[in-house]
């Protein structure tokens, strides 16, 4: 079973939060937004223990390449490109 994977936006992350400090119960909450409870929970901790008001940024998978092997490798593929066009041109 494939399960769909989606972040909350800042709407929605901002209606959680706001339906919580009107001290609606996080089970209603979960009810009329159709969330899981977990994810209402978690919305309600960050912003309880680190004030977050908008979710953390998504670091992302870090490069393996350094700006350097990046320029290297550039140049060396317009060489080519230019060669391959003197050869078959």
């Amino acid at each position: 079973m494939i399960t769909k994977h989606k972040e909350l936006t800042l709407f929605e992350y901002g209606e959680i939060i706001s339906a919580w400090k009107s001290e609606i119960s996080k089970r209603k909450i979960g009810n009329i937004l159709n969330f899981p409870q977990s994810i209402v929970h978690d919305v309600i901790k960050a912003y309880r223990n680190f004030d977050q008001e908008i979710p953390s940024p998504r670091i992302g998978k870090l490069s393996i390449l350094t700006k350097r092997n990046n320029h290297y490798l550039l140049k060396l593929h317009h060489y080519f490109l230019k060669t391959i066009q003197l050869y078959y041109f």
